[in-house]
């Protein structure tokens, strides 16, 4: 009954948890309840069989198998030939991923994976025992390191964590990660089935014979496996596909070596079909001349000033700043976002979608600054370490050609993190500051806050030596950054929820945008005094990853019954554009990180280059283009821009973008800069 205790049925025996039909205000929902409880009890089973494989393994290191030379002789071939399957169930087990819920294909060529790389490692150590311990051992370092990546991060490991493993390693301090019971009995598993191997009957050398053999089931199993994993096509098929909503859901259906191969191609830079530099020139060129034919009659922007003044612009990446009410509305205690909510005035408010969704913070600037979108490259991939390796065309040259001074990066952490002072030289900012810069800031947790992050933009335009021309600054804040599974004694948590989604990591994370509010309204009441124009654009690089199952009840169901449209709302921030002067008020439903930069540009009455006015008439068709999908001017949802009746714009726009990206000895400068360069000009082949 509302109101009441909810009642909590009690199941004897073993299993996988009691269902039972949900009951809600006397209705029965089309779902279950799935309750697992855990008693003191069960506890202290779990610590006394710890206790018993550790006593079992101590006595196999001191004393050798009471069995007969028979049976020794058999485990030291039985051992061996199960260690692959072994080896699978382990990492699956690291991971709480059901071998029962991953299909007989999946299952059948992960298994033969394995034992293909065992296979290798016997012909290379000729010994059994060897190559098993070693082949183990890998697998369960392996294992290891998927275990914590998954607490870090929410998601399992991908081929791009290793080239932003000295980001992860920055902030891997600040989350808790607890020792489970799974991680000491996978560890007592992994030592006793080696110390039964080496306790088992020593073989003789492998034979030259017995290594033909060996070469010849390995050569055959590669040929098996190289066909299935090159043609991914032939993987579709049997139901094998890369899951990039969900990459946890993704790797417990398809195994951990089908999941991280499936992203390996995160390491390839996959030129677009039809792409060549004459090709790139030719689309540039024919925009360039439709443009300068175009009428010349202007209307005035929502954003520019009385005067035709150029603006100072201050654009501002709020970490994990979001409004969890677009996932499903919950009640608090009082409103977090109080001043954005009632901001009305010299305000535009809109919904940005986004490529990423709890961590990969770099990927939302780069596709802010630059008009690149994620939806081209590889699933999994990191632009900053991975993809930008040369001079980059983007919002701040721009900016700079423009006559903007000061042309700052702010970041309130670390300075190496995703490369960002070799990229910022990339992207043409004059100087690039970070946590070394704060004197005494305010903290909130580990992190220095918004507050402080915003006072030092207040003092970086006071202090500025060049009063005559607009100033430019971009800043990624760092104050509501994952982890929020801690208690800090330097940050209460203010934002109570009030109804049946209360979740502690929540409530702390509300409580951070609160602050975020807080200092927003600090920062506009300075500027609001400031006689010089002044335009500040906010939005959030990604919603937060705290707990799942705040998530789950949000939407009323599991992830795993979401469609690709409903786990969009997850990859949905507010932006925020205020102005200290008056500007025609509005709201925008929809739109693209890609597309923010250009559009407050070109409505703060600022030129802007023949690449961006490309982007904002794709825009006007396409308002959502992200590595989510597509969702076009009817609202229709696309998987991919290819698949929707703008499918040559969307090529066009994929060619343009690996030109300035990618070839970058062939970029087109012309057609994504203000001025031309004769220096600068295609160098077709």
């Amino acid at each position: 009954d509302p109101g009441q205790e909810p009642l909590i049925y009690q199941k004897k025996g073993r299993g996988s948890g009691f269902k039972k039909h949900m009951l809600v205000n006397y209705t029965i929902q089309k779902k279950y309840l799935v309750a697992r409880l855990y008693y003191p009890v069960t506890i202290y089973r779990q610590w006394l069989g710890i206790l018993a494989g550790a006593l079992a393994l101590i006595l196999l290191c001191w004393f050798p198998l009471p069995l007969p030379d028979s049976v020794k002789k058999a485990l030291g071939i039985i051992l061996p030939l199960s260690a692959p399957v072994f080896c699978f169930w382990i990492v699956e087990r690291f991971t709480d991923n059901s071998l029962g819920g991953i299909a007989t294909a999946e299952l059948i060529l992960n298994v033969i994976v394995y034992y293909l790389f065992f296979g290798l490692l016997y012909l290379l150590c000729y010994y059994r025992k060897l190559s098993t311990t070693i082949g183990i051992l890998f697998f369960y370092v392996a294992a290891l390191a998927n275990y914590f990546v998954l607490a870090f991060k929410g998601s399992p490991i991908v081929p791009s964590d290793f080239k932003s493993a000295g980001t992860a390693a920055n902030v891997a301090g600040n989350y808790t990660y607890a020792i489970q019971p799974v991680f000491i009995w996978n560890a007592i598993f992994v030592l006793l089935f080696l110390a039964l191997t080496w306790r088992s009957t020593t073989e003789k050398e492998l034979t030259l014979k017995k290594r033909l053999c060996v070469g010849g089931v390995i050569l055959v199993l590669s040929m098996v496996l190289g066909y299935f994993v090159v043609e991914q096509k032939t993987l579709k098929q049997y139901g094998i596909k890369n899951n990039v909503w969900d990459q946890k859901k993704g790797y417990a259906k398809n195994g951990f070596f089908f999941g991280f191969v499936l992203n390996m191609n995160s390491l390839v830079r996959k030129k677009p079909d039809n792409y060549s530099a004459s090709a790139a020139e030719t689309i540039a060129e024919k925009y360039a001349e439709r443009f300068a034919n175009e009428k010349t009659s202007k209307t005035k922007g929502r954003l520019e000033t009385p005067d035709g003044r150029r603006p100072n612009v201050i654009g501002i990446m709020n970490e994990a700043f979001s409004d969890l009410s677009v996932v499903g509305s919950f009640e608090t205690n009082e409103d977090y976002m109080p001043y954005i909510h009632s901001l009305k005035d010299n305000t535009i408010k809109g919904n940005l979608y986004m490529s990423i969704f709890g961590s990969g913070t770099c990927n939302s600037e780069f596709e802010f600054l630059t008009g690149n979108s994620l939806a081209f490259l590889q699933s999994g991939i990191i632009a900053y370490t991975q993809v930008v390796h040369d001079r980059l065309p983007n919002m701040t040259w721009l900016l700079k050609e423009q006559g903007y001074e000061g042309n700052y990066a702010l970041h309130p952490y670390l300075a190496s993190g995703w490369n960002r002072p070799t990229v910022y030289e990339y992207m043409g900012f004059s100087q690039f500051l970070s946590e070394d810069d704060f004197d005494s800031p305010l903290m909130y947790r580990k992190y220095i806050s918004d507050q402080s992050d915003f006072e030092k933009i207040e003092e970086l335009y006071e202090n500025r030596t060049d009063t005559e021309d607009p100033f430019y600054l971009f800043t990624v804040t760092m104050q509501n950054h994952g982890g929020f599974d801690k208690v800090y004694s330097n940050f209460p948590h203010d934002i109570q929820i009030t109804d049946s989604h209360k979740n502690t990591q929540a409530e702390q994370y509300l409580s951070l945008v609160k602050k975020s509010d807080d200092a927003f309204r600090q920062l506009t009441d300075y500027f609001s005094k400031v006689d010089e124009p002044t335009l500040i654009v906010m939005f959030g690089d990604h919603q937060p990853s705290v707990d799942p199952t705040f998530y789950d009840g949000l939407y009323g169901k599991s992830v795993g019954e979401l469609s690709n449209e409903e786990i969009l709302k997850k990859y949905q921030v507010p932006f925020i554009i205020w102005a200290n002067y008056d500007i025609k008020e509005t709201e925008i439903d929809k739109m693209s990180a890609n597309y923010l930069g250009a559009w407050m540009m070109k409505e703060a009455g600022l030129k802007i280059s023949n690449y961006q006015k490309f982007l904002l008439k794709l825009y006007k068709k396409i308002p959502v283009i992200n590595a989510m999908g597509c969702i076009d001017k009817d609202g229709k949802y696309y998987e991919s821009g290819l698949d929707t009746p703008y499918r040559q714009r969307v090529e066009e726009y994929q060619i343009l973008q690996y030109n300035n990206l990618i070839d970058t000895d062939h970029v087109v400068r012309s057609f994504f800069d203000l001025k031309e360069d004769e220096s600068d000009k295609v160098r077709s082949q």
